[in-house]
């Protein structure tokens, strides 16, 4: 995915919930949401809608990959992922953890939820598509900290 395919998702944190928008600007310290554009005197000019203060909003990234169903992965997003036991013989063991997936350093990670002494935290390589393709999206990072809480 190159920067003219990005693809966000907003999150309205007091809200508690995703907006419906996929066209929001920042202009000013603030999310303005773009409801259309219209052609007057030779200028185009936007349709401003609802804004929103910058800290009431938290933008998400796609990481251009999808799991096993076809669903598009974001940040934030919690994935089912499946580990192998290591070492690695002919009968391998598997366990399936819930994983959160987040941006960091520059590149997309992710990292089992209840983190054990033997887990990592992995890096996504967006050049191997079919990294995700045993995982599933079972939720968003917002939905298990209310569950938790």
């Amino acid at each position: 995915m190159n920067r003219d395919e990005m693809i966000v998702r907003y999150w309205h944190k007091d809200e508690e919930r995703y907006l419906k928008t996929q066209s929001l600007a920042l202009w000013m310290g603030c999310y303005v949401e773009v409801t259309g554009s219209q052609h007057t005197n030779g200028m185009w000019y936007s349709n401003i809608g609802k804004t929103y203060n910058d800290f009431e909003i938290e933008v998400e990234h796609c990481t251009g990959l999808k799991d096993k169903n076809g669903n598009l992965i974001f940040e934030n997003d919690v994935i089912v992922k499946r580990f192998y036991d290591r070492p690695y013989s002919t009968k391998q063991k598997y366990k399936d953890k819930k994983c959160l997936v987040y941006f960091e350093n520059g590149s997309y990670h992710f990292k089992p939820l209840e983190e054990t002494k033997d887990d990592y935290t992995y890096i996504i390589d967006t050049n191997y598509k079919n990294m995700f393709g045993d995982c599933e999206i079972i939720g968003n990072i917002h939905s298990f900290e209310k569950e938790s809480s």
